[in-house]
């Protein structure tokens, strides 16, 4: 009977260290999944604001473009007048 008692409190022993590294484990993976969750949060926060700049570089961009297209066009109107020849008269 004595025998039988030691083998069961060997057990109970053996159940309540693996209770208790799963408990731990358990939390550990709790803590990972709320680190996890975090991240998530700001890479989600992190991915808005880079769309958010995407489209003001994009929009930015075309407005330059069309800048530089009406500078270009304003050019070449000054340059096709600078080669008329000055017929004198009104000033031009």
């Amino acid at each position: 009977m004595e025998d039988k008692y030691k083998k069961l409190v060997n057990l109970t022993d053996r159940v309540v260290k693996r209770l208790s590294l799963l408990e731990k484990e358990r939390s550990e993976l709790l803590a990972n999944l709320r680190k996890a969750k975090e991240d998530i949060a700001f890479l989600k926060k992190e991915q808005e604001k880079y769309k958010t700049l995407r489209t003001w570089q994009q929009q930015t961009t075309a407005l330059i473009k069309q800048v530089q297209a009406k500078i270009a066009k304003e050019i070449k109107k000054i340059e096709e007048q600078s080669s008329k020849p000055y017929l004198g008269g009104k000033n031009e």
